[in-house]
């Protein structure tokens, strides 16, 4: 291979275009209602606020534009060169390449993860994983050149039905499963007293499930895999070999659960919300990964 171009994901255009969107949209229906009640006479101090709301989004609006026009360049790695944005630097410039971590993206967005280039003159660029398609390529085509290793891409092995597999499952009643089941419960009583009740409580359980469904996976470990499973699709499992593990990361969810991503030596990484696991099972999941030699880095505060 001799070059290398980005390409940028469907998660990228849509924080792109939905966000800016949906700010344009609300700030044009502010501004249309506060141009009526002026032009009715019903003016009120308190409306004063609408303008400024409007001002507020559409200034958000733009700059979600432009935090992802400049943070996610357009970049081209060649066996000599690396372009970015028409911009060319050769690799003898580069100073530093951390191609794991998390880097800040923007103050209103969470720090994500991401390979970061620093050049002689201190100036630098981010792969960021979320909005790349092929991010795992771009780093390691980078990584194979910058460090003159040999380009290899590391077979994955699932063939793991002899293992024997040590299970850290949670609680299954946990504060996000409460929740779920509160809501489902009170959607049920509310939808009772409605018309056309099929449709209504089938359009908003399948809403719900789109929410809940990935929300629940739990994790096993043995010689030689991790296999990550689901309670809500048990048919779905997903096995690495441990071999082909380069780290892993228990992040925080926010206001969603935590949960646990997977980077391999390719650097594809995948991530895994495991709702029904305490600090206690993490702290378990960790001693359990460190003692197979998996480095884990810890974002959810567990020491």
């Amino acid at each position: 291979m001799e070059s290398i171009v980005s390409k940028k994901n469907f998660k990228y255009y849509k924080n792109l275009i939905a966000r800016t969107l949906f700010c344009f949209a609300i700030s044009t229906l502010i501004l249309l209602v506060f141009i009526n009640e002026i032009n009715i006479g019903a003016f009120q101090n308190r409306l004063i606020l609408m303008p400024i709301c409007t001002f507020a989004l559409v200034t958000f609006a733009m700059h979600n534009i432009y935090i992802h026009i400049i943070k996610v360049p357009d970049i081209t790695i060649s066996l000599k060169y690396i372009v970015v944005n028409g911009a060319m630097y050769d690799f003898g410039s580069i100073k530093s390449i951390s191609f794991i971590g998390k880097k800040a993206f923007g103050d209103a967005y969470p720090e994500k993860e991401a390979a970061q280039i620093i050049f002689a003159d201190n100036t630098s660029f981010i792969i960021y994983d979320d909005y790349y398609s092929n991010s795992a390529e771009l780093k390691l085509f980078l990584e194979s050149v910058y460090l003159n290793k040999k380009l290899k891409i590391i077979p994955e092995t699932k063939n793991s039905s002899s293992e024997n597999f040590y299970w850290v499952r949670g609680g299954i009643l946990g504060p996000h499963s409460i929740s779920f089941i509160l809501i489902m419960g009170l959607l049920f009583i509310i939808v009772n007293a409605l018309e056309f009740k099929t449709l209504i409580v089938c359009g908003l359980f399948l809403i719900l499930i789109s929410l809940f469904i990935k929300r629940f996976f739990y994790f096993g470990l043995s010689n030689n895999y991790l296999k990550i499973k689901s309670y809500t699709i048990p048919w779905l499992s997903h096995t690495y070999s441990l071999k082909n593990i380069k780290e892993v990361i228990f992040e925080s969810g926010g206001k969603a659960p935590n949960g646990m991503r997977i980077i391999t030596h390719s650097y594809n990484n995948s991530f895994f919300y495991a709702a029904t696991l305490y600090d206690k099972h993490w702290r378990k999941l960790k001693s359990s990964l460190e003692k197979k030699g998996i480095p884990v880095r810890d974002e959810i505060g567990l020491n």
